[in-house]
């Protein structure tokens, strides 16, 4: 039983050592489907070895975890999900600046980026796109045929709002 609990303690400490779980050493990489590490700060390398999907799932799964439990936001790990060109990273990015998550709000940048993300037929960016040209927001002027575009395109392309 003591020895149980002592492995349970031990297991914890692992987990939650670097504050984000994803632990250290190699085991714990393969724990959470990440490459081995041989740094002193496995972390890192970690992070420099995921793929732009990975760092968003990651991403999205830490700032998840931030949310209830009000740690920091892992807006580094997003921002170069989303410098490797994932849409969907792109698109969390652009949602975390119109709202101000972990970074500061900007409805400029934030248009930029749904541009960016909906260049890439990402159908919530193409949706969120409508919205601001519906509103003008972020620096847009106000364009209907604009909006109805963008929304028959994230139609068009699965989005379940439009």
């Amino acid at each position: 039983m003591e020895r149980l609990a002592r492995k349970r303690t031990e297991k914890a400490k692992r987990l939650t050592a670097d504050g984000d779980g994803l632990g250290e050493g190699p085991k714990a990489g393969k724990e959470h489907g990440l490459q081995h590490a041989t740094r002193t700060n496995p972390r890192h390398e970690y992070l420099d070895q995921m793929t732009a999907q990975q760092q968003y799932e990651t991403a999205e799964r830490l700032a998840r975890q931030a949310d209830r439990n009000g740690g920091t936001l892992p807006v580094t790990l997003l921002r170069q999900a989303a410098a490797a060109g994932h849409a969907p990273a792109i698109y969390a990015l652009a949602n975390w600046h119109i709202h101000g998550k972990g970074v500061q709000k900007n409805l400029r940048l934030a248009v930029g980026l749904l541009k960016k993300a909906a260049g890439k037929k990402h159908p919530p960016a193409e949706y969120d796109l409508g919205v601001a040209y519906e509103m003008g927001k972020g620096g847009l002027i106000k364009n209907q045929r604009a909006a109805i575009l963008w929304y028959r395109r994230a139609a068009q392309h699965g989005d379940l709002c439009g």
